[in-house]
C-alpha cells in the first residue's frame, strides 16, 4: 500500500505515474497524513506533490496554532477558579511527537472532574463560548462542546474518556509549564488505544500513527505491566491488541513485544479487512 510506503520511507515504493500519485495524496489528506509526509518525508516526494502537501501543512499549522492560543486562556481561567483541566489527545501530542503542521486537529479535548463541569461550563460562556448542540448516541453523553464565535474554535469538556469506563477508574496525569496537565504516558497510549481501536474503529489513520510515534518517543520508559492492567480496567485488550499489532506490521513500529505478549492475538484477516 503506497501510503504505509512512504510512512515507513519503503523505497520500493509503487508509486510511477502522475495519476499515482494524485491518488495517494488523495488519500493522504483523507487520512490526515499529508502534513506529516510533507514534514518527515519530503525527499521522497515529486515537486509538484511536495508544494501539494505543504499547502496543507501551513493551514493545519496556522489553524493549530489559534488552538493553542485558545487553550492558553481557557486552561488558565479554569486554574484561576480551582479547576483541573487535562488535555488530551492531538494539543497535547503537539510538542512532543509532533510541530503544530504535522497532525490535523479538529478541537480542544479536556478531561474534567464531573464536580467541576457546571463551573467549567459557566467559565467557558464567561470567555464568549457558547453551547453547541451536538446529537449523541446515549452512550457518549460524557461531554459537553462549546464554541466561540468565530465557530473555529471548537472545545469539549469530557468527564470520562470511555463510557464503560469505571466509575473509579483513574487517569494518571503529569504536569508541564507549556501545556499544563496533560494524561501519564502510559494512560495517554491507552486512551489513544481505545480512541482508536474502540471509538472510531480505524476511521483516520492519523491516529495510527500517533500510537506509533508515542511508542517509539516513550517506550523505552514505558510501564508496560502498568497499561496492560489499565487496559484490562476498560475492558480495551481486544481493541489494543488490534492496534498495536497493526502498529507493529505497518509502520515496523519497535519494542512491543512487552505489551503485546500480554494481549490476545489478533487474526490476520481482521488486519486485512480494517487496513487494505
Amino acid at each position: 500500500m503506497p501510503v504505509f510506503d512512504l510512512l515507513t520511507q519503503n523505497a520500493q515504493i509503487a508509486l510511477r505515474t502522475p495519476a499515482q500519485w494524485e491518488s495517494c495524496v488523495r488519500t493522504l489528506v483523507a487520512q490526515g497524513l499529508a502534513g506529516f509526509v510533507y514534514a518527515r518525508r519530503a525527499e521522497m516526494l515529486p515537486s509538484d506533490i511536495r508544494a501539494q502537501l505543504h499547502k496543507v501543512y501551513l493551514a493545519q499549522f496556522a489553524f493549530n496554532a489559534n488552538l493553542e492560543t485558545n487553550y492558553r486562556r481557557v486552561r488558565g481561567a479554569l486554574e484561576n477558579v480551582g479547576c483541573e483541566p487535562v488535555l488530551l489527545k492531538g494539543l497535547s501530542l503537539l510538542g512532543r511527537v509532533y510541530d503544530a503542521g504535522e497532525r490535523p486537529i479538529s478541537d480542544i479535548d479536556v478531561l474534567i472532574r464531573p464536580n467541576q463541569l457546571e463551573l467549567s461550563s459557566t467559565v467557558l460562556r464567561e470567555l464568549g463560548y457558547r453551547s453547541k448542540t451536538e446529537l449523541r448516541w446515549h452512550a457518549n453523553d460524557f461531554k459537553r462542546n462549546f464554541e466561540d464565535e468565530s465557530g473555529l474554535c471548537e472545545v469539549e469538556l469530557h468527564t470520562r474518556l470511555f463510557y464503560n469506563e469505571p466509575a473509579s477508574f483513574e487517569w494518571g496525569t503529569q504536569y508541564d509549564a507549556e501545556r499544563g496537565r496533560h494524561l501519564s504516558d502510559e494512560h495517554m497510549l491507552a486512551h489513544l488505544l481505545g480512541h482508536l481501536g474502540f471509538q472510531h474503529t480505524f476511521l483516520k489513520l492519523f491516529w495510527l500513527v500517533d500510537v506509533d510515534l508515542l511508542a517509539r518517543a516513550y517506550g523505552s520508559r514505558l510501564d508496560w505491566e502498568l497499561l496492560a492492567r489499565s487496559l484490562a480496567r476498560l475492558r480495551l485488550t481486544r481493541s489494543a491488541a488490534l492496534v498495536l499489532g497493526a502498529c507493529r506490521r505497518y509502520l515496523n513500529t519497535p519494542g512491543l513485544e512487552p505489551i503485546l505478549g500480554r494481549l490476545p492475538v489478533t487474526p490476520e484477516w481482521v488486519w486485512q479487512r480494517v487496513l487494505t
